[in-house]
């Protein structure tokens, strides 16, 4: 007996709250980007005004991401 694993289904570039996720394309431009300028993600994503500065904090804490 094989065993069966199913794929989540999404749609590339869409959380499961519907909300939008930038490609890998854009994600990584944006990391060149913050190298070749010596500004950090976030005050490049301040100065574009692609999200509000409470939303950005939140997906950036990075004691949310390591769980510490």
């Amino acid at each position: 007996m094989r065993a069966v694993f199913a794929r989540p289904r999404r749609v590339e570039g869409v959380r499961g709250n519907g909300e939008r996720v930038p490609p890998r394309d854009a994600a990584a431009a944006l990391a060149h980007e913050a190298y070749e300028s010596g500004k950090t993600i976030r005050e490049l994503r301040l100065e574009k005004q692609v999200l509000p500065k409470e939303k950005l904090d939140a997906l950036l804490d990075a004691r949310k991401m390591t769980g510490r």
